[in-house]
């Protein structure tokens, strides 16, 4: 179960930004299920990724970070949560260090 905290992430966007990443040899639909194979010669098992999309053609959190860190769209998926679902967590932001307090003991 999702954590109502936490946005979801539109799908059409999740599938733009995983063949963009051109680490995709394949992409099938089976039902409301999408299949993505990965390049490499490792089992077809380990390259497999499988997204089945909720009603509202959305991906849950935890699902969208995984693939993102996965893929290496991190940034475009958390400047997406900030401009679609005004979501922002200060986690990822980094910290700016004030040159004023360097030296200053």
């Amino acid at each position: 179960m999702a954590d109502k905290h936490y946005p979801t992430t539109d799908f059409d966007f999740i599938d733009k930004c995983i063949m963009d990443s051109d680490k995709i040899t394949d992409k099938t639909n089976i039902g409301d299920t999408v299949i993505y194979v990965c390049k490499g010669k490792s089992a077809i098992g380990k390259r497999l990724i499988t997204i089945r999309p909720s009603k509202q053609n959305q991906v849950k959190f935890m699902q969208a970070t995984a693939l993102a860190a996965r893929f290496g769209f991190m940034t475009a998926l958390l400047k997406w949560y900030e401009e679609n679902k005004d979501w922002k967590d200060g986690a990822y932001v980094a910290q700016k260090s004030n040159p004023d307090e360097k030296g200053s003991k």
